[in-house]
Order: structure tokens, then sequence, then C-alpha cells
């Protein structure tokens, strides 16, 4: 229920207006800290390569809650013993941030679904019954776009799912 009342917010950008100023490599950082935790507890290593401080501008509540349900959703899909691998890169305009796990990736036309409220999509070859209401891809995709940054998924070539998220700096 609350993811969905959090996506509503969203929607209707109630929060947009609120902007800090903060480190998004610090951010991350302490995501992927309190997601190793959780993955270590299921048999699964997060590892976040940082870069040097990244200071932006923006609302940092929603973009802490969107990298969290990215890197949740890869702690879920990469198999026990296997990592989730957590990147920034910058430069002066933008950040990429990149969340990848190892997990069997998404089926390429289903990929542009993964962003939809409610979708959910159960990949037989993933053997698991999904999580959730579907609401935490499209919640992370809202927070980037109020930032004025893009999302997208796609399969890596050594396997597992990428979501890489942009923001201007």
């Amino acid at each position: 229920m609350g993811e969905l009342l959090t996506l509503s917010r969203l929607e209707s950008a109630a929060n947009s207006n609120e902007k800090d100023h903060f480190d998004i490599n610090g951010l991350v950082n302490a995501v992927a800290d309190d997601a190793r935790f959780e993955a270590q507890s299921q048999n699964r290593q997060v590892v976040f390569n940082g870069t040097h401080e990244q200071l932006m501008h923006g609302n940092m509540e929603l973009l802490r809650r969107a990298v969290e349900n990215v890197v949740r959703n890869a702690i879920y899909y990469t198999p026990e013993n296997t990592d989730v691998i957590i990147s920034i890169e910058g430069n002066n305009n933008y950040i990429t941030l990149t969340v990848r796990d190892s997990g069997n990736g998404v089926a390429e036309d289903k990929l542009s679904d993964l962003f939809q409220p409610f979708v959910r999509i159960s990949e037989s070859a993933q053997n698991i019954t999904t999580p959730g209401y579907g609401l935490g891809l499209a919640i992370a995709k809202r927070a980037v776009e109020i930032h004025k940054g893009s999302i997208k998924a796609y399969n890596h070539a050594s396997g597992g799912l990428c979501i890489e998220i942009q923001l201007p700096v």
C-alpha cells in the first residue's frame, strides 16, 4: 500500500519542489551498504564501484528510494552465490548509475514493460514467483524523470539484467 501511495504522489509530482544538495555517490554507497546486509543473508553479494564525490541538486529521498528499488530487484533476481554490481560513472554534465544482477535477464520484448505500474514479469526460466505489486521500478522511473533523467533496462552481454539511470548533475 505504501508503494501505491508513493507512486500516486510521484504521478502528481507532489515532491518535485523539494531540493537538496547532496553527493549522489554517497547516497548510492549508503544504499549499497544497507543492501549488502540484506543480500548476505540470502547468500548474495553487493559490489559497489563508486567514484569521487558527485554533487547534485534534487530530492534526495526520491532518488534514494529509486536506487533502493532497483538494487532490491537485482538482489531478488540474482542467483545465490553471485553478485549484484553497482557502478557510477560521471562527467561534468551527467552521472550514469548501473545496477547489474547475475540472473537470466528478461526477454527483449518485455524490457520496456519493466517500468510500467502493476507489471510483473515472471519468467519461467527464472523459476521464481515474482514478489510485490510491480510498483518498484515504476516508482524508480518516475523519480528519475522528475529529476530530468532517464532510466532503461537491457540484458548484459555476459548475462544478467542491467538497469541504467542517467541523471544530470
